[in-house]
């Protein structure tokens, strides 16, 4: 029977629409124990913001056998906060 490894990215902006905060996590799930880590820009590989750093994870993820299964996407009721969720799989090698 096929296996699968699971992954899910969010990312969330907070605040109004002229200032705000973003960030991201990548929280890689396994059986001992969900491993979240940051999602930074790095300016040396052209991220502007944390949503280009997450854009180009993805893109990398998609090399790396991840194939994006879902999305959901959450407000708060006075929209200070909006966070986006996106899930991934790939075969267990």
């Amino acid at each position: 029977m096929q296996k699968f490894e699971y992954c899910m990215m969010t990312l969330t902006v907070e605040g109004g629409r002229l200032l705000h905060t973003l960030s991201g996590r990548l929280t890689f799930l396994t059986p001992a124990g969900n491993k979240a880590h940051p999602i930074l820009r790095d300016k040396k590989m052209g991220d502007d913001n944390v949503w280009h750093a997450a854009f180009r994870i993805i893109a990398n993820m998609g090399n790396d056998g991840w194939e994006m299964i879902g999305m959901d996407s959450t407000s708060t009721p006075n929209d200070s906060e909006h966070t986006k969720t996106y899930w991934f799989k790939r075969p267990k090698s």
